[in-house]
């Protein structure tokens, strides 16, 4: 039996769109984090059927695999991955929220489904258990949360998970990195409209789904860099030759490719699995995968740049500090590494 690792004539042609609407994101990318995104944005991401690709159909959606959000996902962060966040929070912050079995989920998700501009929802993963929940009132402080102003917050600690609406209160802040996205520190003292402890199939589904979005996206940055970064030393001349043709500066890029090749195999993997089951184990191994293949792609994407690589004239070093913040909207790679150790010490295998 033949086996295929191409993509079908369907998922070639989605993948093409997703190309062409990065390439506007990425020429507007310097305007977009100085300015924010402009709802009209908002709207042709809508239009071309980017934020309900893997929706369920009841919901408004397209209901395709989850695995062609991934590769949508990888272009459009080559583009701007900021202003994707801004434009996808809808998408990225339903996951949670399909999850849910409480009855409130209902209402929350009808909102979902309207996806109006202005509704602006966020996930914040609490594995130090900032936030707390007494006597009813959920509390605490979210000291940095890439939103403008959130409308509705959506909390995660393990299984647990917590929605609330009202007394969310929000300071912009300095941003970090992911600059179009927004920045703001927030201060939670309100009834949460949705307390619910998870099942542990549904909570392995969710976490992989989350973790999968945000190594397609780590994907995207690090593809851009090395791209970017190929290109420059293909066409710099040092020493009577290309920077390419340099033998060390060679096997840097050829490192660079092979990380690539590697992390988007594993999201694949990642994608396939979860089609199949919950895919747990192998959306984390790929968020690991994810994390440091863009930490070491867009550093050597800045350093091949020689002294041009930190000024902002170069897109390079927008995609390092992207690429260093994003693992931790997640909780950071050590979540990710204690569930795989978890599931290694009670399966044996991961």
């Amino acid at each position: 039996m033949a086996i295929s690792f191409a993509l079908s004539e369907d998922e070639t042609m989605i993948r093409n769109e997703a190309e062409k609407f990065s390439k506007s994101l990425y020429d507007d990318a310097r305007k977009f984090e100085k300015e924010g995104v402009p709802a009209s944005l908002y709207g042709n991401y809508k239009e071309l059927g980017f934020l309900n690709l893997d929706w369920p159909v009841e919901l408004g959606g397209q209901g395709l695999p989850f695995f062609v959000k991934t590769v949508v996902l990888e272009q459009l962060s080559r583009g701007c991955v900021s202003t994707l966040l801004s434009m996808d929070r809808a998408g990225f912050s339903l996951y949670p929220l399909l999850a849910l079995k409480h009855a409130g989920a209902a209402p929350l998700l009808a909102r979902f489904k309207q996806a109006a501009d202005g509704f602006e929802p966020a996930v914040f993963v609490d594995t130090d258990e900032q936030i707390k929940l007494e006597k009813g009132v959920l509390s605490g402080v979210i000291h940095y949360l890439p939103s403008h102003k959130p409308s509705l917050l959506i909390v995660l600690q393990g299984r647990r998970v917590f929605c609330i609406e009202d007394g969310i209160a929000s300071t912009p802040v300095l941003p970090c990195a992911l600059h179009a996205a927004g920045a703001c520190e927030v201060k939670i003292n309100g009834k949460p409209v949705i307390v619910e402890e998870l099942s542990e199939e549904s909570y392995r589904k969710m976490i992989a789904s989350m973790r999968l979005y945000m190594a397609s996206c780590m994907l995207g940055v690090a593809a851009a860099s090395y791209q970017y970064a190929l290109g420059y030393t293909k066409e710099r001349i040092t020493f009577g030759k290309k920077v390419a043709h340099h033998q060390a500066i060679a096997f840097i890029l050829a490192d660079m490719s092979i990380a690539i090749e590697a992390t988007r195999a594993s999201i694949w993997k990642g994608a396939y699995e979860l089609s199949k089951g919950d895919g747990f184990s192998a959306g984390s191994q790929a968020l690991l995968q994810a994390q440091e293949c863009s930490s070491f792609v867009t550093v050597y994407g800045v350093q091949l740049l020689g002294g041009h690589g930190y000024v902002s004239d170069y897109p390079v070093e927008k995609w390092m500090r992207e690429a260093r913040t994003l693992p931790t909207l997640l909780g950071g790679k050590d979540a990710a590494q204690l569930d795989l150790e978890r599931t290694i010490r009670d399966w044996g295998f991961a």
